[in-house]
């Protein structure tokens, strides 16, 4: 009866399973990335949303975003920057509200500051005490 040791084991094999647990050994060190560290550090996501009135026609402006427009609940991406960002929403029915998304800076250790703006907002829109929304238009029924 012959006795295996490592001088009978093929080459390739021992140098298939080094490859192999070597590749595997590196796997467990690795962090996973969520989804805000995935996305460039110069922008971010934001939510705005108006609780208990969907649909809202809401207006974001700043120097940095420009003027962006977005129907609630939304998320929209914007550029990290220290201007605040005004947020004006509309509904017929219902008061306008708004709102500023002041940015907080926080500073690296190599210097830089990074802006971050809420990642979520919630606007209140209060009801009107009169509607004066005019009815959807009918077309006249053809002949």
């Amino acid at each position: 009866m012959s006795e295996l040791g490592a001088s009978t084991l093929p080459v390739s094999r021992v140098l298939a399973a080094a490859v192999i647990a070597a590749g595997l050994a590196g796997c467990e060190g690795v962090p996973k990335q969520t989804s805000q560290q995935q996305r460039s550090p110069l922008s971010q996501q934001i939510a705005i949303d108006t609780p208990g009135v969907p649909g809202a026609h809401c207006t974001l402006s700043s120097v940095t975003v420009g003027r962006q427009t977005l129907t609630t609940p939304a998320s929209i991406e914007v550029d990290r920057s220290p201007e605040i960002i005004v947020v004006l929403c509309r509904k017929p029915c219902y008061l306008d509200a708004s709102a500023m998304l002041s940015p907080e800076g926080l500073r690296r250790q190599d210097g830089t500051v990074v802006y971050s703006y809420p990642a979520e907002t919630a606007i209140t829109l209060r009801p009107a005490d009169r509607c004066d929304a005019a009815p959807a238009k009918q077309r006249p029924a053809a002949p």
